[in-house]
């Protein structure tokens, strides 16, 4: 198994020197997409990659125009290219609870072909209320992680109105497998950790304080 993660980034550099350095422990190698970056991304992604030669293949998108499909997609090619056999999709605000560092890519290569294996996604709230008292995500709150490539596998904008967000695994994907419960661990999503990096992106969903 050839395992490359995929990760996009844009203006993170409060976490990227932990999660990129940490994807790093379980898979080959890492592709990142600096997407129109204005903070230390990119000095950071360089520092790991000097840590690391040749594991940390770099990108960038100057464009200030958000197409997540696209990314996506542009990182499954650029994996694919490094010869990947398994890919591993991190955003660069997420990051595997240590226990499971042992037995992860286990996990990954026992994934049925077709198949995408999905992680309980471990949300950490601070102190916005509705997340606190709700309990971010849900106990049963799943994210897809990890499959074996197929050349028939793309990310794509989708519908006539080539709606371009929101969907973590490729198409082609047959569907998910899940072998762990919530107690085994997880991917931890580390957004909610700072006030104010989820009121920019979630406000709308947020009752005013």
């Amino acid at each position: 198994m050839r395992l490359i993660g995929i990760m996009p980034v844009r203006n993170e550099d409060w976490c990227l020197g932990l999660t990129l350095r940490a994807a790093l422990i379980w898979c080959d190698e890492v592709v990142v997409l600096l997407h129109h970056c204005t903070d230390r991304s990119s000095d950071i992604a360089v520092a790991v990659n000097d840590e690391a030669p040749g594991r940390v293949h770099i990108f960038r998108d100057l464009s200030d125009e958000w197409l997540e499909m696209a990314h996506r997609q542009m990182l499954l090619e650029a994996a694919r290219v490094h010869k990947a056999t398994h890919i591993a999709i991190i955003d660069a605000d997420e990051i595997l609870t240590g226990n499971l560092l042992h037995r992860i890519r286990f996990l990954i290569e026992c994934t049925p072909e077709g198949l995408v294996l999905q992680l309980p996604w471990i949300a950490l709230p601070r102190s916005v209320d509705r997340y606190l008292t709700e309990g971010t995500f849900g106990s049963a709150s799943r994210v897809s992680m990890a499959f074996q490539d197929r050349t028939d596998y793309c990310w794509k904008a989708r519908g006539p109105e080539k709606y371009d967000f929101h969907h973590r695994e490729p198409f082609g994907v047959a569907g998910g497998y899940s072998p762990l419960s919530q107690e085994d661990g997880g991917l931890m999503h580390l957004q909610f950790l700072s006030e104010r990096r989820l009121r920019a992106k979630q406000e709308p969903m947020i009752a005013p304080t």
